[in-house]
């Protein structure tokens, strides 16, 4: 299993991958605490000690038992499993994606029911779209026939929606997937609480913060292909008094940006290599 470090190194390097830095040196080892590492990057015919604090993104505050989100996210994953296997035996489906919508207070079934759950989606949808596929979207609201009585109990509203991509169904929960998407509000109280830290910085020139969102596997799962989902959209100014820039790694779609700089400039857009710092 990846160590915490390791693990940090590696979104530490993807997002400078993805902006097109040059980076010389990533010290991130077992003793580095507060920040979590130091990058050196290389900048035309100079070289930058950046201090980096990085934290994982979460829209839900933990319970005792933990993450609600992740413990959401790893149902669908399974109900999601039996979409895909029993899909394949309706060739209609093929070009088709669905977004489950749960009714209130609901909670999605645990691995007993999953593949139940899963199917009578799967036997549902079938019988809603033609030979030739479907055309436009269609939504499905229960009550559902009594031949699907988890359907019944756990799903509001079934949208169908036709895809050009050539795939086998890439379905989306609704209530989950929110979990995953952005909260300009959460991510001001992450770097809020960041801020109030002790940081020991060192001859660093730069201090980041890296928030690194969708970094769970399972949101791969719940938010589906990339033309299904609702882009996160944080706000533009996220102001610091203690970092020089708030940047965020979004993992699960390698998708980077900047999010605020010291100064008020305006963020870069995603995946753009970073100007030189103000002198």
């Amino acid at each position: 299993m990846r160590s915490k470090k390791a693990q940090e190194k590696e979104w530490i390097r993807q997002f400078c991958d993805l902006m097109q830095l040059c980076v010389e040196q990533i010290n991130c080892d077992e003793k580095q605490e507060k920040p979590d590492a130091f990058v050196i990057l290389r900048r035309q015919q100079r070289t930058v000690k950046v201090g980096v604090e990085v934290t994982e993104y979460h829209s839900d505050r933990k319970r005792k038992k933990g993450s609600l989100g992740r413990e959401l996210a790893s149902n669908w994953e399974k109900v999601l499993k039996a979409i895909m296997r029993d899909a394949r035996a309706y060739e209609p489906l093929r070009h088709v994606t669905g977004c489950v919508a749960l009714k209130q207070g609901a909670f999605l079934p645990g691995r007993r029911d999953a593949k139940t759950l899963g199917r009578q989606l799967v036997e549902s949808t079938a019988s809603q779209v033609p030979a030739e596929g479907l055309s436009a979207e269609v939504t499905l609201k229960g009550p559902f026939p009594a031949c699907y009585p988890l359907m019944n109990a756990y799903v509001a509203e079934l949208v169908l929606r036709p895809t050009k991509a050539a795939q086998w169904v890439s379905w989306t929960c609704s209530h989950v997937a929110g979990f995953f998407r952005l909260d300009p509000t959460r991510l001001k109280a992450i770097v809020c609480k960041k801020e109030h830290e002790t940081y020991d910085w060192k001859d660093a020139r730069e201090r980041w913060l890296l928030i690194v969102a969708g970094a769970d596997p399972a949101a791969l799962a719940t938010l589906g292909d990339s033309d299904a989902i609702e882009e996160g959209s944080p706000p533009e100014t996220l102001a610091s008094e203690v970092f020089d820039r708030v940047v965020l790694l979004e993992a699960a779609f390698r998708r980077a940006r900047e999010v605020w700089r010291d100064g008020g400039r305006p963020a870069l857009a995603a995946n753009r290599p970073s100007p030189e710092p103000r002198t």
